[in-house]
């Protein structure tokens, strides 16, 4: 029987005095080389996990910023709704208060009117008190439609 032994034929004529050393060295090289793959399947995996928890900070710090903007942007937008509110409440203030002094005017002069003979007088006192009030209702329209907005 000739067995090989770290490359060195021996001849074994009675197959005593030596034992099989290509199996276990076989045995050995598959554990060191399965313990190798192992390590080294452990090692990538360990680079996977340290890339993609990086990555996952990036995205995380992405959201953070992009969170940050949509607060800014969020105060911003809420601070012109607040002006836009004060600006319809002036406009509407300023646009109405001419309009209810003319229509209170106008209502003095119907009633001073309606005891005289001035019936075309009376008929445009009314005429501009009728266009007064559609102005009122148009203003009031337009300033709903921008508090809407």
């Amino acid at each position: 029987k000739t067995t090989d032994l770290l490359g060195i034929r021996a001849n074994d004529g009675n197959g005593l005095g030596f034992f099989d050393v290509d199996r276990q060295v076989a045995a050995r090289r598959a554990a060191w080389y399965s313990a190798a793959t192992i390590l080294q399947r452990a090692i990538a995996l360990e680079e996977e996990v340290k890339a993609r928890t990086r990555d996952l900070q990036k995205t995380l710090d992405e959201l953070n910023t992009a969170n940050q903007k949509l607060a800014a942007a969020s105060a911003v937008a809420e601070e012109a709704n607040r002006a836009k509110s004060r600006f319809v409440a002036a406009a509407s203030h300023d646009v109405r208060q001419p309009l209810n002094a003319a229509k209170l005017f106008l209502c003095s002069m119907n009633a001073s009117i309606l005891g005289s003979q001035h019936c075309a007088q009376l008929r445009d006192v009314q005429l501009i008190h009728t266009y007064c009030n559609v102005i009122t209702k148009h203003v009031a329209h337009k300033l709903t439609l921008i508090v809407v907005e």
